[in-house]
């Protein structure tokens, strides 16, 4: 049993089967976001453009501007 979340889905709980079949009706991926969770946490998303997203979102963090300490 998972919980599935997704941008058009409502949060339930459904065996894997069920959510692999759902994922595969809507054309997306299935992606397990907290495996630690009870039920653990599974996405229904385009796979490729989660890992365009996280890429983004780590360059992003990377290239803040970082503060200097001066001192006198």
């Amino acid at each position: 049993m998972v919980r599935v979340v997704g941008e058009e889905i409502e949060a339930e709980v459904m065996s894997i089967q069920d959510a692999l079949k759902l994922a595969d009706t809507l054309e997306l991926d299935l992606v397990e976001i907290s495996p630690n969770a009870d039920p653990p946490v599974c996405r229904i998303v385009d796979y490729q453009k989660f890992l365009y997203q996280q890429k983004k979102s780590r360059k992003r963090l990377r290239l803040r501007p970082q503060r200097l300490l001066l001192r006198r």
